[in-house]
């Protein structure tokens, strides 16, 4: 009875460390400051606040707001980029899932207390996560390289 309780009670633990992870890694990646080394000089730190803006003369126009923003505007918005962010968004999910079954697969695996059968299940997960994370770069590397050769192709 005590081995199946404690049983239960791990199982309410992966579900909260699996929610805890999604919330910390979302905001992580919603709330990184997007500037590179070179664009910060040695003494210098990253901005606390956004810039103020005057919100008097903001115009009629979204480009006006986003300009000052450090957002891309005007025409030069194709398909090609639709798709290309598409295709980041994407992948930023699934790197995602992937962590998050690696963390809990090892966290199972560590909390196995020597039974074998969940052990084998992690390490089942752990080799599954590594194969789809393997099948997806490969697709991602041969879909760009295809895409590249078409482009440069079609451009010519």
């Amino acid at each position: 009875m005590k081995y199946t309780k404690n049983k239960l009670e791990l199982n309410k633990l992966n579900k909260i460390f699996l929610i805890f992870s999604i919330v910390i890694i979302s905001f992580l990646f919603l709330y990184s400051n997007n500037s590179t080394a070179e664009e910060l000089a040695v003494g210098e730190t990253s901005p606390v606040a956004p810039p103020a803006y005057n919100i008097s003369n903001t115009g009629n126009s979204i480009n006006d707001i986003a300009q000052p923003a450090g957002y891309q505007t005007g025409g030069n918005i194709t398909a090609y980029t639709v798709v290309g962010n598409l295709i980041k968004v994407m992948l930023s999910f699934l790197g995602i899932l992937f962590l998050i079954l690696v963390i809990v697969s090892g966290f199972q695996w560590m909390t196995a207390e020597g039974n074998e059968d969940g052990v084998k299940k992690a390490k089942a997960r752990i080799k599954n996560a590594t194969i789809g994370l393997a099948i997806v770069v490969l697709a991602y590397s041969l879909t760009y390289f295809i895409l590249d050769i078409l482009l440069t192709q079609t451009i010519k």
